[in-house]
Parts: structure tokens; C-alpha cells; sequence
């Protein structure tokens, strides 16, 4: 019996801790794909999916906001998208078609695992019936450990969707290597049984806090990407609305509560004119003049669109937003755009509104300054407008 209690012991560990693992790899996955999906332009994969002619920069540049997640977490094997298209599916991107990422991959990777564009989905029996899952809104994760050439993998698929339509599916392998290593410490510890029995239980647990403590920094670190818009690196549109509402509500009853939009003009020209890194080089200069601007703790910024930022403050002085937008206005006509050779300037048009009435929300207060933004564009751009009722 005891002989069998040290056995058992190790055994039993070992499977929950295979589990345990497991689970909180489907946990790790199922937020890496949530986060990847927010990432994924889905109008431009649209666009790329339904064109018969493969746009090359487009593609390029899907496949550039996959790749720099995909090289920055080794536990990727791989990320792809698929499309449904006359009652089958096809490839439209995956990340081993950029070449650095492929040129980095290549220790493991060969060929003839690149997938071509629009090659069909060879898809596994279970994926039709997963899809009502992905269709409802869900992210569909595998429960089985899958062997290919890559190793011992788990895939997630996500839905890519433009409002309410479905336009492609999103899917990731991930690396479960490390139960292999669990698996070989059970059989080692079953097989030498008695003390060494314990101290692989007591190895067992070390490496579980160890693994969850990583874990804990990782879950961390993927909370700070998703708080973060990823070319200006400021917050993005949940993150700004989520720091409003904690500076409203722990402002003094009295104070001063303002918000501002702010859009850069004819920033279509920009990407027209000068091509989508200058548009990139743009924006990331107006948000770094623009935080420069509010660096201040009383100040909230975002970018809540595309050329679209946000202000939002709760201060004793009913001057404090319009000073930091006309400060941010000069500063932004002596600081021209520059990339390689080419130098050229952008103006912006803002909606503010200031109200001392602590019922009014951070959303009320945005809406009434989009409506400024408005008439400043509608009167000539290049202005600030404070929202006039």
C-alpha cells in the first residue's frame, strides 16, 4: 500500500498538473486570439478576400500587423485567415507568407508548409459544426493536443467581423511542447517510485508556480497591449473611455469637466498622396505633440478611430482644454511630418465642451464636441470649436 501511495502520488500530480496546464493554455490562447482579432482591419480583409486580382499591399500590410504579433510570442506556429467562398473554404493570409517571418521560422519550418493565397481550407471533420460557435460571436478552442509538422499544437479560430457580418475566420496553432516534458516526469517518477516519487511531486509544484507566475506576467502583458493602440502608443478607444469614467468620478462635485474630438484634415490625401507609412509616420507624431500637449495628470487622451483622437479633463480652471488644444495647435504647425525625404505638415479641426454640471457624462460631453467638430469642419477646418447650447 504504501508502495502503491507513492506510486499513485506522482501519478495522480502529474495528470492534474498536465491539466491544469493544458487549461491554462486554452486560457493563455483564447486571449492571444482576441487580441489578434482586434488587430486584423477586418474592412481591409474583406476587401483583400472578395478581390480577383491579389492586392499586394494590402496584403502586405495585413500580413505585417500579423507578423510582428506572430515574432513576438515563440509559442506561435502559426496565424491565418480563411474565407468561405462558394461553399468551400480558401487561404486569404497566413503569416508564413511574410518572408521575415518565414526567414526566421525556418529552422522548423520547410516549404511546402506555406500556404498560397486563396489554396483551399483543408479542413478538419469537426470545423462545420465548430463554426456555429464562431458564427454566434464565440472563439472556438481546441480541446484535443494536435500532431503535425510543427509539433504538438492547439488552435483557436475567432470570427472576423465587420458589424454583424462574418467575413473570414481567424485562426491560431500554439505550442503545447512543454506537456511533453510533463508527460516524461510522470513516467520517470512512476517508474523510481518511493522518495523519488516526492520529490518529483515537490519539483512538479515548484515548476506549477513557476509556470503560473510567468503566466500572471504574460496575462499582464497582454492587458497592457489591449489597453494600448499599437502605432501611437497611447490608449485606445476601451482604454481612454475607461479612464474618463474613473477621472469623472473621483473629480471634485465643482470642477470643470471638458472633452474634446479632434480629427486630422484630409487625412485621405495623406495615404493618397504619400503612401500609408507617411499616413503611419502622422499619426504617430500627432499623438506623441498631442500627449506632449496633455502630459499633465488632469489630461486623458486616445485615439477612439482612424485619424480620430480624443481629450478629456476634470480641473478647476474652464481654460485648462482649450490652452492644452491651442498649445498642441502651435507646436503642431512648427513640427512638420518626416519620413526619409519626404517632409510635409498636417492641421487638425477639434469639438470641445466644457460643462460644470457633474451629471453629465464623459459620453454626453463627446457627443456635444463632435457636434463642434463638425461645424469647424463645415466652416474651413484648421479650428477649434467649442460646442455652442
Amino acid at each position: 500500500m504504501l508502495l502503491m501511495a507513492f506510486i499513485v502520488t506522482p501519478l495522480i500530480s502529474g495528470v492534474l498538473l498536465y491539466s491544469n496546464n493544458k487549461s491554462s493554455i486554452q486560457s493563455e490562447l483564447y486571449q492571444l486570439c482576441r487580441h489578434i482579432n482586434e488587430h486584423l482591419d477586418p474592412v481591409k480583409h474583406e476587401l483583400l478576400a472578395s478581390s480577383p486580382v491579389l492586392d499586394k499591399e494590402l496584403q502586405a500590410d495585413l500580413l505585417t500587423t500579423l507578423s510582428i504579433i506572430h515574432l513576438s510570442n515563440s509559442k506561435i506556429h502559426y496565424i491565418y485567415s480563411i474565407k468561405e467562398i462558394d461553399n468551400d473554404w480558401y487561404f486569404i493570409l497566413d503569416t508564413l507568407q511574410n518572408q521575415t517571418v518565414f526567414d526566421r521560422l525556418s529552422e522548423y519550418v520547410t516549404s511546402e508548409n506555406v500556404s498560397a493565397f486563396r489554396e483551399k481550407y483543408d479542413y478538419p471533420k469537426n470545423f462545420l459544426s465548430d463554426m456555429q460557435t464562431i458564427k454566434q460571436g464565440g472563439v472556438h478552442i481546441d480541446k484535443d493536443v494536435y500532431i503535425d509538422s510543427y509539433g504538438k499544437t492547439i488552435g483557436c479560430m475567432i470570427g472576423i467581423k465587420d458589424g454583424e457580418k462574418l467575413v473570414g475566420v481567424l485562426g491560431v496553432d500554439y505550442s503545447v511542447d512543454q506537456l511533453d516534458e510533463i508527460q516524461i516526469n510522470i513516467t520517470r517518477s512512476i517508474a523510481v517510485g518511493g522518495v523519488i516519487g516526492i520529490i518529483f511531486l515537490f519539483i512538479a509544484m515548484q515548476y506549477l508556480r513557476q509556470y503560473l507566475q510567468e503566466k500572471q506576467r504574460l496575462l499582464y502583458e497582454m492587458d497592457q497591449l489591449s489597453r494600448t493602440d499599437s502605432l501611437t502608443e497611447i490608449s485606445n478607444r476601451r482604454a481612454f473611455f475607461l479612464s474618463c469614467e474613473h477621472l469623472a468620478e473621483n473629480a471634485r462635485e465643482d470642477a470643470y469637466r471638458a472633452a474634446a474630438i479632434i480629427d486630422i484634415d484630409f487625412f485621405k490625401h495623406v495615404n493618397d498622396d504619400y503612401g500609408h507609412a507617411a499616413g503611419d509616420a502622422a499619426l504617430k507624431l500627432f499623438a506623441k505633440l498631442l500627449n506632449h500637449s496633455c502630459n499633465i495628470n488632469k489630461f486623458v487622451i486616445g485615439r477612439i478611430g482612424g485619424e480620430e483622437f480624443a481629450v478629456f479633463c476634470a480641473t478647476a480652471d474652464k481654460d485648462d482644454l482649450i490652452s492644452a488644444l491651442k498649445s498642441f495647435k502651435r507646436l503642431l504647425s512648427k513640427s512638420p511630418v518626416v519620413l526619409g525625404e519626404l517632409e510635409f505638415s498636417v492641421t487638425f479641426s477639434a469639438g470641445y465642451k466644457v460643462s460644470q454640471n457633474a451629471a453629465t457624462d464623459v459620453h454626453e460631453l463627446l457627443t456635444l464636441a463632435d457636434k463642434a467638430l463638425y461645424v469647424a469642419k463645415d466652416t474651413g477646418r484648421d479650428r477649434i470649436v467649442e460646442f455652442q447650447g
